[in-house]
């Protein structure tokens, strides 16, 4: 331990004679580990960290029951959550929660949050205990308590009632429901499913007052419920599978009718240990590919930054060859001396590994405030902490020994007498390929595949910008509504509606408005299964199609032409004869060369007609392939939670507030959710392509910039240490443009020698992020082309100022000097 305490002290104090070298090896260091360091942070928050305040988070499991149409991810119903808590054996206990979005009113104030409808064991079977009061019991289930009961969030607890402990026994409206607060979570807990950020809790038995109009718990074929279990002490994961399997052949001979998938076979119920359930089983494959991709991505920063690292050593060694020599004239063995030199760039890499953490809070702090494109708040904490400090601390080591051990050899290996004699003198020439040019090389091969990467993302997310959707984003407002839940019937919720349409009507810079249920290209999207008369479907053929409640005027107000036939009109009311609108795709998928209009189908029990035929648009996904869709006017499906559509010939967020003073004046107590442009919403289908073009595309120009200072300062230690030789030249008469040329071609040769081996490696990596480029082949050569020049040039420009340097030399000072 005193050897090494000895290193250290030696190891600084050698740093601190270099500070110009100190300070560009920490910044580098930094920005290289700090990226790697961000990554594993946003690793640990979505798929290492288990929910805060669960006990035994092992012995959870998730249980879900396959859907209709095949995905067997599903949801469950409560009759089978019923059935399967009192017939399991492997289980200490199973516990339901259903999400929700509510309407939550605390002193007149509203918002709409994610709330939880969740079973009377919820909290018991976690384990998590309240910051005040008490959890929601079973005894809260039980025929005669009080449903009108909740828990809320620590945050929803320190945002309205500043952490005071008076909030226990106060009233909050819940879906314009009084309810008693007798709980608050801990700080940190929002539920168990990610990135879901649950602010308030229910009983399952409030779910009448939630939920007005439906009989969930009685209802087998309705599926809403996340299911999650806590295993018996000493059962496994697959004892319990064996369970589940042979209760959900039972529940298929004793309900086939709401067991009995599209294809005419049983459904399944599936286990997912907690630990593999962090993420939606339908959002893992994704989110793990992209996370992998940019995993790739920071691994090469780094490697780019410890090669940078490199030469920057090496160049030391090569002027500490003489203090090496001396220190072994002296006695010192080549062990030694090696530890020394790794205790110095070990010592740098954990001060780089400092800078990388102030670099990750930062940038975590970012990530945190980024809210994804979904219509209800998320939660995923990025903080640091101790798995991601280790995890900084043990990669900082890693990578001080990774780029030390090389110059550390070399510095170590040289013989004492020429040492001794050359004086430190520097022995690299203007073309010699020695190390530090191969390390040099190696850093343009790895940044211009990070170029090219980055540019791929860049012109992927230029393609999705431009992709026409079917219907005019710009000028449009989005103002949702639930009437429903101020206590309005569904007839009274027309008259608003109504009444709100007319009112906007006479506003000069309203063009049009309507209502719909539906917006495209949002997070929140629904299918109904159809019947088509004359069409007989397959055995297995999914039958459910994206849906949509529209009011008159609704395609005038999105610009989307009709192909044929007529829109609806004042005239398709409740007493009238049933229609629908269906697009392109619908109608080649039943009627293929025919035509739709008088064609009828079925939705919800009834027949309607084909009045009119509109063209495919975008519902879920700019790059989605056609898909069959159909519209119902509103007052034959009506349905309560609608967005209003606005649309006027200026910026549409300044009718906010005129919108605002007519809703106000039609009832002072209805709330107004998220007004926001029709642009704006939309654009979150822009997100996976905006995410990746700027994190690719950031961590591209980083390792642009790496391999330039790399260049650079290969080319200004090679000119430099070769004063002599350029002096002799120009002494014998080599003009100016001749050394510049030479010194150029030297750091030009280089970045084309880096891109005959990065290009080869980026064409082959790319295909890696092919899933995620848009409309863009992964080898598309003019993005090769542009990354190969603009590295080309960048090498240049770097080559160039020592070069001119050099080319300026007088050669009788230069002679004279050495």
């Amino acid at each position: 331990m005193n050897t090494l305490f000895q290193d250290l002290r030696y190891g600084a104090r050698t740093l601190a004679r270099s500070p110009g070298f100190t300070v560009v090896a920490i910044l580098t260091l930094a920005l290289g580990i700090g990226a790697n360091a961000t990554m594993f942070s946003v690793v640990d928050a979505v798929l290492l960290r288990p929910p805060p305040h669960v006990s035994v988070p092992e012995r959870l499991v998730h249980l879900y029951t396959s859907d209709f149409s095949g995905p067997q991810f599903g949801t469950s119903s409560f009759p089978d959550y019923r059935d399967l808590r009192e017939g399991t054996d492997s289980f200490q206990g199973i516990a339901a929660a259903g999400p929700r979005l509510m309407q939550l009113t605390v002193d007149g104030v509203s918002e709409r949050l994610l709330g939880g409808i969740v079973t009377g064991n919820y909290f018991g079977l976690l384990g998590v205990r309240t910051e005040l009061g008490r959890t929601l019991l079973p005894s809260d289930d039980a025929s005669g308590a009080d449903p009108a009961v909740a828990v809320i969030s620590h945050a929803l607890w320190q945002r309205h009632y500043g952490g005071g402990e008076e909030v226990i026994g106060r009233t909050v409206r819940i879906q314009g429901s009084p309810f008693t607060i007798v709980g608050v979570a801990p700080d940190g807990f929002t539920g168990i499913d990610r990135p879901d950020r649950t602010d308030v809790w229910v009983p399952m038995s409030a779910v009448a007052l939630v939920i007005p109009g439906t009989d969930r718990l009685e209802q087998r074929g309705t599926r809403w419920l996340r299911l999650v279990g806590r295993l018996q002490a000493g059962a496994t994961p697959m004892q319990a599978q064996a369970a589940l399997d042979s209760w959900a052949r039972r529940l298929h001979e004793q309900y086939p009718e709401t067991w009995t998938d599209v294809r005419d076979a049983g459904r399944h119920l599936t286990l997912r240990p907690e630990s593999e359930a962090r993420l939606p089983p339908s959002m893992q494959s994704d989110v793990l590919g992209f996370m992998g991709l940019l995993g790739g991505v920071v691994g090469l920063v780094l490697l780019i930054a410890c090669a940078n690292m490199a030469s920057l050593l090496l160049a030391r060694a090569t002027q500490r060859q003489r203090e090496m020599a001396v220190r072994r004239s002296l006695g010192a063995s080549r062990g030694r001396l090696i530890r020394q030199l790794l205790t110095e760039s070990t010592l740098l890499a954990l001060l780089g590994g400092g800078g990388a953490m102030l670099l990750t809070v930062w940038l975590t702090q970012l990530l945190a405030n980024l809210q994804l494109p979904l219509p209800f708040p998320t939660a995923l904490d990025f903080g640091v902490d101790r798995r991601v400090i280790g995890f900084t601390v043990a990669l900082s080591v890693l990578t001080g020994l990774l780029f030390g051990i090389s110059p550390a050899m070399r510095a170590s290996s040289a013989d004492i007498v020429s040492a001794l004699k050359q004086q430190g003198r520097p022995r690299f020439g203007l073309r010699r390929i020695d190390l530090r040019s191969t390390l040099v090389v190696a850093q343009v091969a790895v940044s211009i595949v990070l170029v090219i990467g980055a540019g791929l993302f860049a012109r992927s997310l230029r393609n999705a910008s431009t992709v026409d959707p079917g219907f005019d984003t710009g000028g449009v407002l989005l103002v949702g509504f639930a009437p429903d839940l101020q206590g309005y019937s569904n007839d009274q919720s027309r008259q608003f509606y109504q009444a709100l349409l007319d009112r906007l009507a006479t506003i000069p810079a309203v063009q049009t408005a309507s209502l719909a249920e539906i917006v495209p290209l949002t997070a929140r999207q629904q299918r109904a299964g159809v019947g088509i008369e004359g069409y007989e479907a397959a055995p297995g053929e999914d039958m459910e199609f994206d849906f949509n409640v529209v009011t008159p005027g609704y395609f005038r107000t999105m610009r989307i032409p009709l192909v044929r036939g007529r829109s609806f009109t004042d005239l398709d009311r409740a007493d009238a004869s049933r229609v629908v609108v269906v697009n392109e795709a619908f109608a080649e998928r039943f009627w293929p060369g025919g035509d739709p209009i008088g064609q009828r189908i079925s939705y919800s029990g009834s027949p309607a007609e084909v009045v009119g035929v509109i063209p495919t648009t975008r519902l879920r996904a700019l790059d989605e392939s056609p898909r069959p869709a159909y519209y119902a006017p509103l007052e034959q499906a009506f349905t309560p939670g609608l967005t209003l559509h606005v649309r006027t010939s200026g910026d549409a967020a300044e009718l906010t507030p005129v919108v605002r003073q007519e809703v106000l004046a039609l009832e002072p107590g209805m709330p107004m959710y998220e007004p926001t442009t029709l642009s704006r919403a939309t654009g979150g289908a822009l997100f996976p392509q905006r995410v990746a073009a700027a994190t690719v595309g950031g961590f591209g120009l980083l390792a642009l910039a790496l391999a330039t200072v790399g260049l650079y300062g290969l080319i200004a230690y090679t000119v430099a240490g070769r004063g002599r030789e350029v002096g002799i030249r120009m002494a014998l008469g080599a003009r100016r443009s001749d050394v510049l040329g030479l010194v150029l071609r030297q750091g030009i040769g280089l970045a084309v020698a880096g891109l005959a081996l990065g290009i080869p490696a980026a064409a082959a990596l790319t295909h890696l992020a092919s899933g995620f480029l848009f409309e863009v082949s992964p080898l598309d050569p003019s993005v090769f082309a542009v990354a190969a020049a603009a590295l080309v040039s960048v090498a240049a420009l770097a080559s160039y100022l020592p070069a001119r340097r050099a080319s300026g030399t007088d050669p009788m000072t230069a002679l004279r000097s050495e």
